[in-house]
């Protein structure tokens, strides 16, 4: 392959990752959603409204939000606090049940895994909060929060995910991809000139 061809497949390719990483980063944009690293657990009062999932011109059943400290301990005795809001939006035909899924080596100190709600305020959040030990930055771990609703005998669910080291995710991952094939685009550029 020549050097022009070359230089113009890494071209398109930079140009499809910065598509592809803007694109993300306008629907995170979009979506307004909280800034959970720059919260505190206990900043959280009964006013907070969550984004609510839009699915064409009609809001979702319901929505799960997660909220957790800013950074996650070392230490795995160390415990955290993991605030979730559930949101029911529609009527059900049951209740409202919830489960928290946490993985191997988390463990829960103190909240309920799972439960269920009766008669929920629509479009109100509930706070369900839980106290774990073992979900640390060492390594990649994930927590989750899904809720279940049964409407004309059908089943609605939505859940949440918080995950222990948040530079490690996909969309952290597309946006250095984005800086890096801005900063090879300008290299480029500056090297034609």
């Amino acid at each position: 392959m020549s050097r022009s061809k070359l230089i113009t497949t890494l071209k398109l390719l930079a140009l499809t990752i910065c598509g592809v990483a803007i694109g993300v980063g306008a629907m995170i944009i979009a979506q307004n959603r909280p800034q959970t690293v720059r919260r505190s657990v206990a900043s959280i009062e009964s006013g907070f409204k969550p984004n609510r999932l839009v699915l064409g011109k009609h809001a979702a059943a319901m929505s799960v939000e997660i909220v957790g400290p800013e950074t996650f301990p070392n230490d795995s005795e160390s415990l955290v606090e993991l605030v979730g809001f559930i949101t029911q939006n529609i009527e059900g035909d049951s209740w409202l049940d919830y489960k928290w899924s946490l993985p191997a080596g988390v463990s829960l100190v103190q909240g309920q895994i799972s439960g269920s709600f009766e008669g929920l305020a629509l479009g109100q959040p509930h706070r369900i909060s839980l106290l774990v030990s073992g979900f640390t930055s060492d390594t990649q771990k994930l927590i989750s929060l899904s809720s279940h609703l049964e409407k004309a005998n059908a089943p609605l669910t939505a859940s949440a995910v918080i995950v222990s080291r948040p530079e490690d995710t996909a969309e952290t991952r597309v946006m250095n991809l984005q800086a890096l094939a801005a900063e090879k685009a300008a290299e480029e550029k500056s090297k034609e000139e």
